[in-house]
């Protein structure tokens, strides 16, 4: 019998940004506009308005895709996001 380890949930999320433009703050202040959305979690950007706006939801031939808009120019990050339970085990 089958186990879903993980289902992606882009049918809950509304289309639209990710991330919030709230600059480095989130660097030292929990910010609920910054938290996970749905099974999603943006897990590294900077501190500029692009790259906080990097992940959308967005709809492509009716069906929720996760794009990333963000065209990086910097060698010591990346946009990177995190799906899942944070309490998986191996």
């Amino acid at each position: 019998m089958p186990v879903v380890l993980f289902e992606d949930g882009f049918g809950q999320l509304r289309t639209g940004s990710l991330g919030s433009p709230v600059g480095a703050h989130a660097e030292y202040h929990y910010l609920p506009e910054v938290g996970p959305k749905g099974n999603w979690a943006i897990s590294t950007f900077v501190s500029s308005i692009p790259s906080q706006l990097a992940w959308r939801v967005a709809r492509h031939r009716d069906q929720p895709v996760l794009l990333q808009t963000y065209q990086n120019k910097l060698a010591h990050t990346h946009p990177m996001i995190v799906g899942g339970e944070e309490l998986w085990a191996d």
